[in-house]
């Protein structure tokens, strides 16, 4: 994959990441949450996660509108990939799978891509694999500590 390929992984990423925060407001409200509970709970995720230190929990409505508009923050976006990944009924839809992968791949970003890989659960693994992984961390242009990225 030439450098323009890791560009456009990059670019289709950031474009469609709110797509994660969408799966996860969907799954969420399956079990009637609202909204706000919402809100809240990717909030104090974000904070135990070390993602944001204290803040004002958005509004429901900020969390629909950054949805409509498809410009989310990315600590709210680290935080939806992170409860997805946990949750066991989740199954990335083929949309989300670049932008889930490179998200993952920014979290852990200190880590290398074996490490990274190995954090993956399983109801997911088959979704994220190492090749797309190895793309993740290239696009996001981040240096791994014990790997060396093939070209």
């Amino acid at each position: 994959m030439n450098q323009h390929s890791f560009q456009d992984f990059r670019k289709t990423a950031l474009e469609t990441r709110y797509l994660l925060l969408l799966a996860i407001t969907h799954l969420r409200k399956k079990n009637h949450f609202g909204a706000s509970e919402i809100a809240l709970e990717l909030t104090t995720n974000a904070i135990k996660h070390h993602l944001l230190e204290q803040r004002e929990v958005p509004t429901g409505a900020m969390l629909q509108r950054w949805i409509k508009n498809k410009n989310p923050p990315a600590w709210i976006i680290k935080s939806a990939t992170l409860l997805l990944i946990e949750s066991s009924s989740y199954k990335p839809q083929e949309n989300e799978i670049i932008p889930l992968s490179f998200t993952f791949a920014d979290i852990y970003k200190e880590n290398s891509i074996e490490e990274i890989t190995k954090k993956i659960p399983v109801n997911i693994k088959s979704h994220l694999s190492f090749d797309l992984m190895e793309k993740a961390i290239k696009a996001g242009d981040r240096e791994r500590k014990g790997v060396q990225l093939r070209s």
